[in-house]
């Protein structure tokens, strides 16, 4: 399969486009062919060597829209054929791609009404969403805590800064 994929890291003059191994579905796991990938900023910190060691040859690239060509054992909830999307799981990349072995349990049916495109890019974002969600929480925990021995002050910058930002993605997907 074609890819483009790192052999060191560095800058992007180490970016290379050329073949690789085809993935095979491994138990619990389907193979993608990929339609869509979304780039993000995680991607050229992979590439700079910003997360540590890596075997090489590695791809690039997390966030992807595609179709399930292949199915490993004890994979029940998807076809072959079906349209999905997601993100790769923790430490791994490779969605610049013609195809990906992923876990089933961590990709999506994609809704009829996006393009590939678009379920690539919401994959992105809705990881962003998750992660804005996960500190807001974690803000209003700390400050539910901190309420209880200290007199009440309001911060509503720190809180309207994450809800604002979720607000406006909800309200994208909805209209």
């Amino acid at each position: 399969m074609k890819a483009a994929y790192i052999q060191q890291f560095g800058g992007p003059e180490v970016l290379q486009y050329g073949d690789l191994p085809d993935p095979s579905a491994g138990p619990g796991q389907v193979v993608v062919d990929i339609f869509a990938a979304s780039v993000n900023g995680a991607d050229w910190k992979v590439r700079a060597g910003s997360y540590g060691q890596a075997k090489f040859p590695l791809g690039l690239g997390r966030d992807f829209s595609g179709v399930v060509s292949a199915l490993g054992a004890g994979v029940g909830d998807l076809r072959i054929g079906d349209e999905v999307f997601g993100v790769l799981e923790a430490g791994r990349d490779g969605t610049y791609a013609e195809k990906v072995a992923i876990g089933a349990a961590v990709v999506t049916k994609k809704p009829s009404a996006l393009s590939h495109v678009d379920a690539a890019a919401l994959a992105h974002a809705m990881r962003a969403m998750l992660m804005l969600v996960v500190l807001g929480v974690v803000v209003w925990l700390l400050r539910a805590s901190w309420t209880r021995w200290r007199p009440r002050r309001k911060n509503p910058e720190i809180e309207s800064a994450g809800i604002g930002c979720c607000k406006r993605l909800a309200m994208g997907l909805v209209a």
